[in-house]
Order: C-alpha cells, then sequence, then structure tokens
C-alpha cells in the first residue's frame, strides 16, 4: 500500500535554524526538498540557505576531529589490528556531550599523545644509528691519528659552517704551544667530527676552552669523557652502544604495548566522535536544501500523513510559538514529485526486496508488492514444481536467512527464496516429482498434471495459459480501479480495461464452443459480446487501444514458459535418473546423475526467478503500474538521503 503524504512548510526565525535542523533530523520523518524556485510558489527574498561564519568554523573543526579520529582508527586497525575493545576500555564516555570545541580539543590531545608514541619507535631506531655512526666516524679518524706518537686524542663535533674548522685549528695550536695536530670529515649533513692529537697535558684546557664555542661538542657522554679517546671509543662507548642495541628490541616491544594499550583505550570513543561528528557534518551539509530570509528559516518537505501529528507536536514541545507549520495541497500535476513510502502486511513487506532494483510506484497509483508476493511464488512452484528440489531450495533459504541476521536485505531474500521452495514443494506434489521420476517409487502420482506425460502437453499448457488469463484480468481490474480511483467516474480507462477483459472471455469462450466443451449454439450471442466489446475499446483506445489487444494475448500466452521452463527441468532430472540406472559402473552413474542434478537444480533456481519476475514486471505490472516515482528517504537516522 502507497501511504498518504502531507506536504509541508516550516516557518522559523534563522537564529535558531542549527537547533531546527537537528530536531528535524531526530524526528526522521521528513523528506526535504529546497523550496527555491518557481515550482514551490516561493517568494521573491527566499533563497538557498547558507552558513555562517561561525557555523562554517565548526564544519571545519568537525572536519577536522573527524580526519583525525580516522587516521588513529586505521593505524589501531590494519597496524596494531585491534579489533575489539579490552574490557573496561572505552575511553572518556563523558566528552560527547560537550561542545564541538572542546570534543575538538580532546581529539587533538590523543592525536598528540598518539603521534608521540608513534614517532618513538623511529626515534629510538634513528638514535641507535647515530650511535653507531658517531663511533665508526671517530674510529675512523682515530685509525687516522695513529701515526702521531707521544700524543693523545681529543674528539669533538662541529656544527657546519665556514671556518669552523679552521678556528678550531688555530685555537688548539695556541692552547698547545704548537704541538697539536687537528683531523677533520664529515659527520652528517650538518656537522663535522674532529679529533685533536696533542700532548695530554693540553686537553683538558683545549676542550675546555673550545667547547665554549658556539657550535662545538663533545660527542660522547660526560661518564665516558674520563681516559683516552682509545679508551672511550674501544671500551666505554662502544660498551654502551652494544647495550644499547641489545635493549632495542624489548624498549620496541614495550612502546609497541604502549600504542596498543593506547588504541584499546580510546578505539572506542574515537569511533563515538567519529559517528558523532559525521552526524553534526550531515546537518550542515544538507542547509543548502533549505531555504532563508534575511530573518527566517524556510523547510520545505513531505511526511507521511500518520505521523504530521506527533511532529506538529515535537515542533510545538521543542519551540512553542516560534515555529510555523504550514500543510500545503498536493495537486495531480505534482505526483511524480511526491516520495513514495510504501506499508504492507509482515509477510508482503518481504518481497519490497524484489522492487528495490527500480523506482517506486508513482504516488497514487498501486503498490503492486502485495500482488507479488502472492504471484511470484505461485509462478516459481509451478515452473520448479519438485519436492526434492523444494526441499534443497528450502536449506539455501534457511542457510540466507542465517546469514542474513544483520543484513536485512539478505533476510529478506531468503523469506522470499524459502516461501518460493514451500511453494515448489507444494506444486511437486500436485505434479508428482521428487527429482523427477523419483516419485513414483514413493507412491506420488500426478493430481494437478502429469509434466511427465509428453504426448499430453494440453493439459500443462491449458494450466499456464489459464493462470496467465486470471493474472492478466487481474491487472486489468488494477488498471480500472486506480482510472476510476483518479477521476472518480467511468472513463475510457475504465472501459478499455472492461473491454479487454470481456473480449478475452469471450474468445476463451469461442474456444471451448470449438472444442465442443460449451454448447455450439452459444456462439452467436458470444460473437455479438466480443463484437460489442471490440467496438467500446475502439471507442475509448482508438486504434492503439484496439491494436493493444493483440499485446494483451501475447502477454497471455507468454505463461506458456511455465510449461515448457518446468518440462526442461523435468527432462534433465528424468535424464539423471535414467543414467544412473543404465551406466555400466555405479559410480559413474551416481556421478553423473548427482551433476546433472544440481545442474538442474541451479537452473531451477535461476529460471524460475528471471521469468517469474518478468512474468509479473513486464506482462502484468506494465498494465497498471508506473515504476517512475520518488522513494521516500526522510532526512535523519536511517534515511538514506535528501531528494
Amino acid at each position: 500500500m502507497i501511504q498518504k503524504m502531507d506536504k509541508i512548510q516550516v516557518i522559523a526565525p534563522r537564529s535558531i535554524m542549527s537547533e531546527l535542523i537537528q530536531k528535524v533530523y531526530d524526528f526522521g520523518c521528513l523528506h526535504v526538498e529546497n523550496p527555491v524556485g518557481e515550482e514551490h510558489g516561493a517568494v521573491g527574498s527566499l533563497k538557498t540557505a547558507q552558513l555562517t561564519e561561525q557555523e562554517a568554523g565548526q564544519v571545519k573543526q568537525l572536519e577536522n576531529m573527524s580526519a583525525q579520529a580516522e587516521d588513529m582508527l586505521t593505524f589501531f586497525s590494519q597496524e596494531l589490528e585491534i579489533s575489539e575493545l579490552s574490557p573496561g576500555k572505552s575511553g572518556d564516555e563523558g566528552i560527547l556531550k560537550k561542545s564541538v570545541a572542546e570534543i575538538a580539543g580532546y581529539v587533538k590531545s590523543l592525536t598528540d599523545e598518539f603521534n608521540s608514541l608513534k614517532r618513538q619507535p623511529s626515534e629510538l631506531k634513528r638514535s641507535q644509528n647515530d650511535s653507531d655512526d658517531l663511533v665508526k666516524t671517530f674510529s675512523g679518524l682515530a685509525e687516522q691519528a695513529k701515526g702521531v706518537t707521544g700524543k693523545e686524542l681529543l674528539a669533538l663535533s662541529l656544527v657546519k659552517k665556514e671556518g669552523i674548522v679552521d678556528l678550531v685549528k688555530t685555537k688548539a695550536h695556541n692552547l698547545s704551544e704548537g704541538k697539536s695536530e687537528v683531523f677533520s670529515t664529515d659527520l652528517d649533513a650538518k656537522n663535522v667530527a674532529v679529533i685533536i692529537a696533542a700532548p695530554v697535558q693540553y686537553l683538558a684546557k683545549i676542550k675546555t676552552e673550545l667547547t665554549r664555542e658556539e657550535g662545538i661538542k663533545y660527542p660522547f657522554s660526560e661518564e665516558n669523557s674520563g681516559g683516552s679517546l682509545k679508551d672511550v671509543l674501544e671500551n666505554a662507548t662502544v660498551a654502551a652502544v652494544v647495550k644499547k642495541k641489545s635493549a632495542l628490541p624489548g624498549e620496541l616491544k614495550a612502546l609497541d604495548s604502549q600504542m596498543k594499550d593506547f588504541g584499546s583505550r580510546n578505539q572506542g570513543i574515537l569511533k563515538k566522535i567519529q559517528a558523532k561528528a559525521a552526524e553534526e557534518l550531515s546537518l550542515y551539509g544538507v542547509v543548502d536544501k533549505f531555504a532563508e530570509t534575511k530573518f527566517t528559516f524556510v523547510i520545505l518537505g513531505w511526511i507521511i500523513d500518520e505521523k504530521l501529528d506527533a511532529f506538529k507536536k515535537m515542533i510545538k514541545d521543542s519551540f512553542g510559538n516560534k515555529v510555523i507549520i504550514e500543510e500545503l495541497d498536493i495537486k495531480e500535476a505534482e505526483h511524480k514529485k511526491v516520495p513514495v513510502a510504501l506499508k504492507n502486511n509482515a509477510y508482503s513487506k518481504r518481497f519490497e526486496v524484489c522492487l528495490s532494483a527500480f523506482r517506486a510506484p508513482l504516488y497514487g497509483g498501486i503498490d503492486p508488492t502485495r500482488l507479488l508476493s502472492i504471484f511470484f511464488p505461485i509462478i516459481f512452484g509451478m515452473i520448479l514444481g519438485d519436492i526434492g528440489y523444494g526441499l534443497i531450495v528450502l536449506l539455501i533459504a534457511l542457510v540466507i536467512k542465517g546469514k542474513g541476521k544483520t543484513n536485512k536485505a539478505l533476510d529478506d531474500v531468503g523469506f522470499v527464496l524459502l516461501v518460493c521452495s514451500i511453494s515448489s514443494i507444494v506444486f511437486g506434489f500436485l505434479f508428482g516429482e521428487v527429482l523427477g521420476t523419483l516419485g513414483h517409487f514413493f507412491g506420488l502420482r500426478p493430481i494437478l498434471v502429469n509434466r511427465e506425460h509428453f504426448p499430453d502437453l494440453m493439459k500443462p499448457f491449458a494450466l499456464t495459459v489459464g493462470f496467465g488469463v486470471f493474472h492478466i484480468v487481474v491487472s486489468l481490474c488494477c488498471k480500472a480501479y486506480i482510472s476510476y480511483k483518479h477521476h472518480h467516474s467511468v472513463n475510457a480507462h475504465v472501459v478499455e480495461a472492461v473491454s479487454t477483459i470481456v473480449i478475452i472471455f469471450t474468445l476463451i469462450a469461442m474456444l471451448l464452443i470449438g472444442a465442443g466443451v460449451m454448447p455450439s449454439g452459444l456462439m452467436l450471442p458470444v460473437g455479438i459480446i466480443a463484437v460489442a466489446a471490440l467496438i467500446a475499446l475502439a471507442c475509448s483506445g482508438g486504434i492503439a487501444g484496439t491494436l493493444e489487444i493483440f499485446g494483451t494475448i501475447g502477454n497471455i500466452l507468454s505463461y506458456a514458459r511455465i510449461m515448457a521452463i518446468g518440462m526442461q527441468s523435468v527432462i534433465m532430472a528424468m535424464v539423471a535418473n535414467i543414467i544412473a540406472v543404465k551406466a555400466p559402473s555405479v559410480v559413474i552413474g551416481l556421478s553423473l546423475c548427482i551433476l546433472i542434478h544440481v545442474i538442474n537444480l541451479m537452473l531451477g533456481l535461476v529460471g524460475p526467478t528471471i521469468h517469474g519476475l518478468r512474468l509479473n514486471f513486464v506482462e502484468s505490472f506494465t498494465k497498471f503500474v508506473k515504476l517512475e516515482g520518488i522513494r521516500y528517504k526522510p532526512f535523519g537516522r536511517g534515511g538514506e538521503e535528501i531528494a
């Protein structure tokens, strides 16, 4: 059933725009349109709403905090493989009730802590590498100074700048009374390594004086400054480096543990903050769907009639008399723009999934879901019509429903398949079929028709075409009803539909008279009725309407595909069973038998589904349904988008 919709206009002071949008979003029942434009009768001063500078600033904050949260969450899930929260670790829930600015500050503090933890492993590794390079560089210089006898060595590092090495040479020369030698090389891109070779009595003074200069320092820790450079390099410093290197895995593991603990503690709250930011952004992101004047804010939208009173009450309770709600008339010319909300019983609602790939039916028309929920399973069962295959399809349906516990669409597909499997089992009983001919071994005999008796094809043909007549007549009745409902009187479309129904039944009567089933004396009155109906059809529908009768007859004959596809399935099942009996080897026979039955079952799932939907959508729905409507998508939680 297509629910009645109301078109409303909400007018409020511009100053409460954000609060009003939030309330509408929380209510989640208003399908919103932009009221700016001649089609809505907008006044000249009405323009598309824009964010204020303060609101734009909040949007920026929300985007930043969302991006920061996303970076951390991605790292937690991909790098640390944290999929669940540790027990009792969910972060500071109270922060969610605070302002956007406060939440943004909280996320920034987490980001700073996260970045610090993230940097530490690389800094630790780099420090280790730097220590290694330091020892290697000064050991190389010490090797160069090896030939200097009677002197001790002093290591210094200099910030690389013009004249710095010459300055060191000059000062060392003066302080050692000309008894020093200087060796230098690049330590890295920004520093120079220097070794001064001088008598031991001068080294302390040289070191003291030179390290007072800007950009000159002793590169090793002070605790290793005693003794000769050779001792420092070979003993204390090297030992420290080795010790530091051996401790590196443990330190890295400790840092990894800290990061995992940080992730477990904050993953939950970050997800909630991200969801809150997404919600807030969705509110600000749709501002251009509303309108404003200098002092007024306007929302235009559609709401299900039965929810209008609750919406008015919510607005009244929240804003008092500040907000005005106007109900607008819906003109018939607007029906293509009215969003469509379907309301069906628990059974039929599951079949809405079959319509989800198409646009909604036009507002004011008929919802075909209930008819689909009746006729589709019948067509499916008539085609497959086998107890054995039906039971297997039933198991498949139960598996799909089990997988669809958290996915409504998948659960609905499972339910539809479940109903179709039951229909297949029922028709299998009526046809006396279990995996083809195996039903005979269980004492089953055909009750309705025998699809295995190929010479007698008229019975299954008559059954399927007769069903087609019934289905098409129901569709034409729906066409007459909807036309009468719109015009509140008998009109050309009603006459056209009724005339077509009369012609169908008179043609059937003529066939029965010709076959001797009905008295031959009825031919004349039936013919007169047929001619009268044809004249009425020509008057109501013109030449196109008259020619359409041939299309309708073609639609009816299309239902013969039910027989054709069903008998194809029967033949494959019979072949499989014959091979199992006639094969020279039991193993080969059973293997081929099972393979053919599996293929037949796959075809038995695809064929009935495709042709069942085709007979409904093409042969039936085209008579009374136009799938050209707009789906009702309310602005709010659960609503998919805004029109």
